[in-house]
């Protein structure tokens, strides 16, 4: 069995997730607090738009699924070959992906930033080309984090996710 990525619509998450849970599929949805500043109470969907299911590959027809009322598809990334015929088949997640993503939850199964980033508040890259590189944070929402930062000698708009950035103190 592995896990796959199931593109679902948004705000329709945990409603598509009930309904592949009763057609037998294991469904993981991971959640976050949502944002008080929009005036919004409880958790939302750490992935808007997104759900994990997990399904056995060439056992598990994935027809079902995807006829499921809220899916959108399940994710393909690329063909590969069976019986020498190419399929493009939906691309599985590596469980040690699932496991770390649960792994960072609170015991009521919520995941948490561990640092409330306010306006004005000088931040680092972690990875990717601009590693290393400052920025200053001019908001927040969900999981990102809107930021300015200095390339080619001008300002420019970045977003970046709470876990590609840290504080700088």
């Amino acid at each position: 069995m592995q896990w796959y990525v199931v593109q679902v619509k948004t705000r329709e998450e945990e409603k598509t997730g009930l309904r592949l849970t009763h057609q037998g599929y294991r469904v993981y949805l991971p959640l976050t607090l949502a944002d008080r500043r929009r005036r919004q109470n409880g958790t939302i969907p750490l992935f808007p738009g997104y759900l994990f299911c997990r399904m056995q590959k060439w056992r598990d027809n994935f027809h079902p699924v995807s006829k499921t009322p809220g899916v959108l598809k399940i994710v393909r990334m690329s063909p590969e070959e069976k019986d020498g015929i190419r399929y493009v088949m939906p691309t599985p997640v590596p469980d040690n992906l699932i496991d770390a993503l649960k792994q960072l939850e609170t015991d009521q199964g919520i995941h948490m930033t561990d640092h409330d980033y306010k306006e004005g508040e000088r931040i680092r890259i972690l990875s990717g080309p601009l590693k290393d590189r400052e920025a200053i944070v001019t908001g927040t929402a969900q999981e990102r984090i809107d930021a300015l930062m200095e390339i080619m000698g001008q300002q420019q708009r970045m977003r970046f996710g709470y876990g590609e950035v840290e504080p700088i103190e």
